[in-house]
C-alpha cells in the first residue's frame, strides 16, 4: 500500500433516494414527485464532470419546493430501470411528475435515448438505451402533469449530424395534453460546451409563484447571453394550465442553485447523546450491512504532530449520516457477485467464513457494492467522505485509535496489535466498538473513501464534502488493515492507493445518506 511520505473512470454510482419531504398547499408538489439522475462517468465516452453537481443542486430545488426526490448517479441499464419503477410507485394521479437527466444522449432514428454509463455506441445499441418517449409515457400514465429536462443533446465523438441511425445532439420531442419537455440544445444542433441550463432553471423556475412558461423565457435568454449564443435550450409545452408554477411556497426565492444549510454546529468535540446512535438500521435481509446513525458536528481533522499528509489542522462541519457498524463482509460481497454486479476478488476468500471483511477490492468494486445496494434497497448507499470517516472513528474523542487511546487487541486488529499475523477480524464482531457505536475502524481492512489523493489538506472542504480532482486515479483509504503495525492504525493516518488496482489490504465500509 502507498502512504503518504513513505484507483477506468470513476464508475461512481451514487444513487440517492432523498427525503421524502412534503409541503402543503403548493399546487406542483401536492402529490409531486421528482426523479433527478446524472451520468458523469462512462466506460465507452467522456466524462462530464457538471452532471453531478447539476443533479444535485436540482434535487435540493426540488426537494426545498417539496416534491419527493429519488436522485442517482452514474447509473447502468439495469439499476436505470429499476429507479424508473421506483418513480413509478411515487406518481399521483393529481399531482406533478419531474424528470431530470444530466450526462450523455443520442438520437435513434429519430428518437431521443438516454445513455447508460456501460453502454458503447453502435448500430442495434437501441435495447441498451432508455428511450425518452417511453419515460414521458409511464409519466403521464401516472400523474396529471409530467416535466421531462433532458439536460444532455451533447456532441458525441464518431459521430455526425447527419450519421444515419444514430446522431449526436436532440431531436425535437413531441407531447401530449399536460407534458413540458425541455432539452438542453435545439433539435439537430449538438452541444458542444458545458450546459448552463441546470444553474439557470433553478435560479428562475423555482422563485415562488413564478409561472413556468414566464420563467423558461427568461431561461432561455439567460443562457443565450451567457454563452454567446453557443446554447439555446428548446422547450415544448402541452400544460393545460394557463398559468403554471413549480413553488407556491412562501420561502425566500433562490438566486443561485440552493445548497444544503448545515445546522449550527458545536466547536469542539462532540458526544452525541446515546439515543442519536444506539439504534440501528437493516435494508434487507442479513446480507445487508447493518447500518448506524451517525449525528451531526464539527470536529478539528488532522493531526498538528502527524505527517505532512495529516496538516494543516482544519475544522470540519459533518451532516448526519450513517455507516456500516462492521466493515462490508465476504457474505454480503457475495451477493452482489452472484447478481452480477461485483467482480470477484479471489477464490482464496471462497472458502473463508462470510463474516469476515472482504478484502482485495479495488476503489472501482466498493462504488459498484454501493451501487448494487443502492439499488435492491431503494436507499442511497455510497463510501464514505474521508471527512465522514475521521469524524466516525473519533467519536468525539481524542483518542489515537477508535475506541482507545491504546491498540489493545480488543478494539485494534493491526500486526504488532496482539494478534500476530491473522486475518481481518470477523465482521469486526470480536472487536469493541467506539463511542457511535462503530467496531474494526481501526485497522481489519484499510477502507476506501470517496476523496481522490492529495498530498496534504490544503484542499479539504469545511463542509466535509469530498475531494475531487481532474483526472483522478489515486483514492484515500483510512484506518489501516490488520497487515500494518500500530502506527499505521491510528485515526489520522492516511494512505491511498490506485482506484482500479486490487490489493490484499483494502476493503470497504459503507455510509448511506439519512
Amino acid at each position: 500500500m502507498l502512504r503518504a511520505g513513505g484507483g477506468y473512470p470513476v464508475l461512481a454510482a451514487l444513487f440517492f433516494a432523498m427525503a421524502l419531504a412534503y409541503c402543503a398547499g403548493a399546487r406542483a408538489q401536492d402529490g409531486g414527485a421528482a426523479l433527478v439522475i446524472g451520468n458523469s462517468h462512462y466506460e465507452y465516452l467522456p466524462a462530464i464532470e457538471s452532471a453531478k453537481t447539476d443533479t444535485q443542486q436540482m434535487a435540493l430545488a426540488l426537494q426545498a419546493a417539496g416534491f419527493k426526490v429519488l436522485r442517482a448517479g452514474d447509473v447502468d441499464k439495469t439499476i436505470f430501470d429499476a429507479l424508473l419503477g421506483k418513480f413509478e410507485g411515487l406518481l399521483n394521479p393529481e399531482g406533478t411528475s419531474v424528470f431530470y437527466y444530466a450526462g450523455h444522449s443520442v438520437q435513434i432514428s429519430g428518437e431521443n435515448h438516454i445513455i447508460p454509463v456501460d453502454v458503447a455506441l453502435a448500430d442495434g445499441v437501441a435495447s441498451e438505451t432508455i428511450n425518452i418517449s417511453d419515460i414521458l409515457a409511464r409519466m403521464r400514465a401516472k400523474s396529471k402533469r409530467s416535466i421531462l429536462i433532458l439536460d444532455a443533446c451533447r456532441s458525441l465523438p464518431g459521430l455526425s449530424k447527419d450519421g444515419g441511425t444514430l446522431s449526436p445532439g436532440c431531436a425535437k420531442q413531441s407531447v401530449s395534453a399536460g407534458m413540458l419537455v425541455i432539452l438542453a440544445a435545439e433539435p439537430g444542433d449538438p452541444l458542444a460546451q458545458d450546459s448552463l441550463l441546470a444553474p439557470s432553471f433553478i435560479a428562475r423556475a423555482f422563485k415562488p409563484g413564478k409561472d413556468i412558461s414566464a420563467a423558461l423565457a427568461e431561461v432561455r435568454q439567460d443562457i443565450i447571453d451567457k454563452s454567446k449564443g453557443g446554447q439555446v435550450i428548446y422547450y415544448n409545452s402541452a400544460l393545460e394550465e394557463s398559468e403554471f408554477t413549480l413553488n407556491s411556497t412562501s420561502k425566500a426565492e433562490p438566486t443561485e442553485p440552493v445548497q444544503p444549510n448545515p445546522p449550527p454546529q458545536p466547536t469542539g468535540p462532540v458526544t452525541p447523546p446515546p439515543t442519536e446512535t444506539g439504534g440501528t438500521q437493516g435494508d434487507c435481509a442479513s446480507l445487508c450491512p447493518e447500518m448506524v446513525s451517525i449525528p451531526a458536528g464539527s470536529f478539528e481533522m488532522g493531526n498538528a504532530s502527524g505527517e505532512s499528509d495529516e496538516k494543516p489542522v482544519h475544522q470540519v462541519s459533518i451532516q448526519a449520516f450513517s455507516l456500516g457498524r462492521y466493515e462490508v463482509s465476504i457474505g454480503e460481497w457475495r451477493k452482489c457477485v452472484t447478481d452480477g454486479k461485483c467482480r470477484d476478488p479471489g477464490k482464496a476468500q471462497a472458502s473463508n467464513a462470510g463474516d469476515i471483511p472482504v478484502y482485495n477490492v479495488t476503489w472501482e468494486d466498493a462504488v459498484a457494492y454501493a451501487n448494487w445496494l443502492s439499488g435492491v434497497t431503494g436507499k442511497h448507499y455510497r463510501l464514505p467522505t474521508e471527512a465522514e470517516w475521521e469524524y466516525a472513528a473519533r467519536a468525539g474523542t481524542s483518542f489515537a485509535f477508535s475506541g482507545g487511546s491504546d491498540p489493545s487487541p480488543d478494539i485494534v486488529d493491526c500486526k504488532d496489535c496482539g494478534a500476530e499475523g491473522k486475518r481481518p477480524a470477523p465482521h469486526g464482531r470480536g472487536l469493541a466498538p467506539n463511542a457511535f457505536g462503530l467496531s474494526g475502524m481501526s485497522g481489519g481492512v484499510a477502507e476506501w473513501v470517496m476523496d481522490c489523493w492529495l498530498p496534504n489538506y490544503g484542499k479539504q472542504r469545511s463542509d466535509g464534502t469530498a475531494v475531487e480532482v481532474a483526472n483522478c486515479s489515486k483514492r484515500v483509504l483510512r484506518g489501516g488493515s490488520w497487515r500494518d503495525d500500530r502506527k499505521h492504525v491510528t485515526v489520522t493516518k492516511r494512505a491511498y492507493y490506485d482506484q482500479d488496482v486490487p490489493y490484499p489490504n483494502n476493503g470497504l465500509r459503507v455510509a448511506r445518506d439519512n
